[in-house]
């Protein structure tokens, strides 16, 4: 999936051409423990959720491949303020020993919050509403909808190029921006750049744990192309096709089960 925008969108064209970084990187964080055990959402608020050691040698990986990809590039890192992603960016900066570098936290990037507390024996009823509301216009008791989520994500665009915009024509001109985030709000962000409407968003698939995506920037534009594939998987894509107006509930059923049901272990003989 290749997506463009023309430029200057979300900002007046105050920046020269060639000011605006080169590339945009979104990064999901490392594995949480929330990731591996979803009761603890019952018992522990969902920003304070830390990596699993998984997650940090995730995170330490995915350093070390901006790094190859950067260089000694200069690089400008937003962080949601929540425990994982604060821990996933300093593997990151371990891994990278980036040489020049600054780093902002914005409250805009967090999670999409679900409630306080998240209890999986309620969460059937939650999935019926959110089937008859639709997953975007879904709020959970206490939490957020996507389309909450959404708006966010507009704000942190309008934050994020304004505070480019101030250093384009200084020799701090930024070069390369890396966001680390969480995987709806890395959709919704690609979503309000690129104008994706409701339906098509549905097609892109979540992150996986630590996964980067790029925007690319042309020599001759200040828009931005995404560059990596975050197409559904085929099978998935396939069923949506096939079933449009019964494929959510199905995948959503089948995201319940893998999350919210608890493995038996096999009986000993």
């Amino acid at each position: 999936m290749m997506c463009s925008v023309a430029a200057n969108v979300l900002s007046p064209p105050i920046a020269p051409v060639n000011r605006r970084p080169k590339r945009i990187f979104l990064v999901r964080h490392g594995e949480s423990a929330g990731n591996v055990d979803r009761s603890l959402y019952r018992v522990q608020p969902d920003n304070k959720l830390e990596l699993t050691e998984k997650g940090k040698r995730q995170a330490f990986e995915a350093g070390k491949k901006l790094k190859q990809e950067i260089g000694d590039e200069n690089v400008l890192f937003y962080v949601s303020p929540y425990v994982r992603t604060r821990q996933t960016l300093a593997e990151m900066l371990e891994a990278g020993s980036f040489r020049d570098y600054s780093v902002m936290e914005n409250p805009h990037l967090r999670e999409q919050e679900f409630g306080n507390f998240q209890d999986p024996k309620k969460f059937d009823h939650y999935t019926r509403e959110r089937e008859a509301c639709g997953w975007f216009y879904h709020r959970m008791p206490g939490g957020e909808s996507g389309a909450d989520l959404y708006t966010r994500a507009h704000l942190f665009l309008e934050t994020m190029f304004k505070d480019v915009d101030r250093f384009s024509g200084t020799d701090q001109a930024v070069e390369n921006i890396v966001i680390v985030t969480h995987g709806l709000t890395m959709r919704l962000i690609c979503m309000r750049y690129f104008g994706w409407s409701v339906e098509y968003i549905q097609q892109v698939r979540p992150p996986a744990n630590a996964e980067s995506w790029k925007f690319e920037k042309a020599d001759d534009v200040t828009g931005y192309d995404l560059a990596t594939d975050v197409s559904l998987s085929r099978p998935e894509a396939d069923l949506i096709a096939q079933d449009p107006s019964n494929a959510w509930q199905t995948l959503t059923e089948r995201w319940r089960k893998r999350f919210f049901e608890k493995k038996r272990s096999p009986r000993r003989a």
